[in-house]
């Protein structure tokens, strides 16, 4: 296994084991690299630190869970590798802005999560119409009559979420609609393959509604809402032509802000 292969499986093994004692040392030696090398190298391809990277997967799962009910503040503490709330409430309040209190059965409130190079692989739509928006559901109204919908899970048999976003293409500004996958996965004919670099992504809910048109009405509103948020938290400022994303998993819609930190004096 080559290192930034096993950079990218353990980041899959940081994700499903947020409730083990995760440090340097014991990743390191589960992969078979020295702690500095392995250190320097996750750095060098997901653009933090491994430490940073661990506690903002489990900050992003305490919010999560708090905005859909399935713990209290007390056990997203005990949850995220916290001894007590209090420092945990501390650390959550620095980086999403507000308490974890205020996520609880929240809606609208973002997850801040920080997303490694991903390999992403769909369909490249060009801009039709006057009135499509970059980010904002361009495929609403096209036609996919032509396209294969086992193409997706062909790119992605392990059931990658889906992604709309739009993207700079020989000059052109273009809108993909795909699927995130692996990155040696067999791309069918007629999808294009890309990679993302690495990212943090403020994550806002929005409601799925009952069909495409209110999904669209949906996204707008989150991102009208998501402007007064960044202005009350003032943890973190918009990327300035940057990506709006949409992410589809697990039942789940958001829409996906680039962002980075703002600086404090």
């Amino acid at each position: 296994m080559d290192i930034n292969e096993a950079v990218r499986a353990c980041q899959a093994y940081i994700h499903e084991n947020l409730d083990k004692d995760l440090t340097l040392e014991t990743l390191a030696e589960r992969y078979s690299f020295s702690p500095s090398y392995l250190r320097k190298s996750f750095r060098k391809y997901a653009g933090v630190s491994i430490g940073k990277y661990i506690q903002n997967a489990r900050l992003s799962r305490a919010a999560h869970d708090l905005i859909h009910g399935l713990c209290i503040v007390s056990e997203a503490a005990q949850l995220s590798g916290y001894s007590s709330v209090f420092s945990f409430s501390k650390t959550f309040c620095r980086v999403l802005g507000v308490p974890p209190s205020s996520y609880i059965g929240a809606e609208g409130l973002p997850i801040i999560r920080i997303q490694v190079p991903t390999t992403v692989a769909g369909y490249i739509l060009h801009r039709t119409s006057s009135r499509a928006e970059p980010g904002l559901a361009l495929w609403h109204g096209h036609d996919f009559s032509g396209d294969d919908p086992a193409d997706f899970s062909l790119a992605s048999p392990e059931g990658g979420a889906e992604v709309g976003l739009w993207m700079e293409l020989d000059g052109e500004q273009c809108y993909l609609f795909g699927v995130c996958c692996r990155e040696d996965a067999a791309i069918p004919e007629g999808m294009q393959r890309f990679t993302l670099p690495p990212v943090t992504w403020a994550m806002f809910p929005v409601p799925a509604g009952t069909n495409t048109q209110e999904l669209c009405d949906n996204l707008h509103a989150a991102l009208a809402a998501s402007a007064a948020h960044f202005d009350e938290a003032g943890t973190y400022e918009p990327v300035p032509d940057a990506p709006v994303m949409e992410y589809y998993h697990g039942g789940e819609t958001y829409l996906c802000i680039a962002v980075r930190e703002t600086r404090r004096e």
